[in-house]
């Protein structure tokens, strides 16, 4: 038999772990502008790991697979701390610009998307939304998850585009990858490349036009 693993109830009280449990406490997150995404995603990874043990709804979930998740969701105690100004763009008459970041790892991928406006010859950038995926059970290459990444972040800039259709202003986009292998798929004629490659350059490429991709330097 395997130890139940404490895990905090609503009242405080303490509750073996299933996967049902699990399940229950992702969905108690309500979070539809997506401003908790980096956090969120983390817990869905170790859902994905759990899901991975078979193990039914309301069996006893091993210690080791929900140690990670028991430590990840005790530190979401530190989000009653989070403040977000409600104001993004500080003057709706003046130009603004749309950033949208996209980028991938082997575990997950994901884009975010900011709002730059100046003013007064001052420049500010705020946090607008952002949207993360865990990559699926079916192994792809980093490559093939960076354009996934930037796929979702088209569909990401165009809500953003569609909840600020009553602005006066029309805004600059600008779409940033960190990926050299993905600028040169938009660059390239989408029918020269696989499937999975060329669906979604080609919808990709009819949201954001290849002039409006820049590249991002890897950290060293």
């Amino acid at each position: 038999t395997v130890d139940p693993v404490p895990a905090l109830g609503l009242c405080g009280s303490y509750v073996p772990l299933t996967k049902r449990k699990v399940l229950s406490d992702l969905a108690k997150i309500f979070d539809p502008l997506g401003l908790l995404s980096c956090v969120v995603i983390v817990l869905k990874i170790c859902m994905q790991e759990i899901w991975m043990t078979k193990l039914a709804w309301d069996d006893i979930l091993p210690v080791e697979v929900t140690c990670n998740f028991v430590e990840r969701r005790n530190e979401m105690i530190r989000l009653r701390e989070l403040s977000v100004p409600r104001r993004i763009i500080e003057d709706p008459e003046s130009p603004y610009e749309l950033h949208v970041f996209c980028d991938a790892s082997k575990k997950a991928y994901g884009a975010c998307v900011y709002v730059r406006q100046v003013l007064d010859g001052v420049a500010k950038v705020c946090f607008l939304t952002s949207k993360a995926k865990v990559s699926p059970l079916k192994k792809l290459l980093i490559p093939k998850l960076e354009l996934c990444a930037a796929h979702l972040g088209m569909q990401l800039l165009e809500a953003v585009k569609y909840s600020l259709r009553f602005s006066p202003i029309t805004p600059s986009i600008f779409a940033w990858s960190d990926s050299t292998t993905v600028l040169n798929c938009l660059s390239a004629y989408p029918g020269r490349s696989l499937t999975f490659v060329s669906n979604r350059v080609a919808h990709i490429s009819e949201h954001i036009a290849r002039p409006n991709w820049f590249h991002v330097p890897p950290k060293v």
